[in-house]
């Protein structure tokens, strides 16, 4: 079990990070608590290197029945938690990076979204996908970002579709009624 070079680190002010791992789920699976998790050697949030394990999360993964357990580990320092990931699945996502994509790359080239796949996770997926198309670089379209998304070496689409609050500055260009005269 070798950790994966990149270390996803969360926006700021959150104290979660994600590990992400080389590892055979079906081996976690089987073991379950008793998996042997090599402990990362320092904190990536502060670079401290007494971090303790702070138990077990269930994580679903898909083609998997149940629930996986995956460790955790506190560093005292930053009080971050760490938790490890399979670097296969991108986070908040339960299924792989290959079958993501696949289905991405279908509907994007104008055909209908796999069927063995339930429509509604591809949607969510192709969402995120335009979200980060539009953030990243918004003068592509989101075949060609997807394009050159993959030739980078990227693997993963963010999970950044949370609902986001815009304060104004002034008054908004609309009325929040509309007015008409009688």
């Amino acid at each position: 079990m070798t950790t994966c070079p990149k270390i996803h680190k969360p926006p700021k002010g959150r104290k979660t990070l994600l590990l992400l791992f080389r590892i055979d789920l079906q081996k976690i699976q089987e073991l379950g608590k008793k998996y042997p998790w090599e402990k990362p050697k320092k904190c990536s949030s502060c670079g401290g290197i007494r971090l303790w394990g702070h138990g077990y999360v269930i994580r679903y993964f898909y083609e998997y029945i149940s629930g996986i357990w995956m460790k955790r580990w506190r560093c005292p320092d930053c009080g971050a938690v760490h938790t490890a990931r399979p670097c296969e699945y991108p986070s908040g996502f339960q299924y792989p990076n290959k079958i993501i994509n696949r289905s991405l790359l279908t509907k994007l080239e104008g055909n209908p979204f796999p069927r063995d796949i339930p429509r509604q996770n591809q949607q969510y997926w192709m969402k995120a996908l335009k979200f980060q198309s539009r953030q990243l670089a918004n003068w592509l379209s989101p075949l060609e970002y997807f394009t050159t998304f993959i030739k980078s070496g990227q693997k993963q689409i963010t999970n950044r579709l949370k609902y986001r609050r815009i304060y104004h500055d002034s008054d908004p260009p609309y009325l929040p009624f509309a007015v008409t005269a009688g």
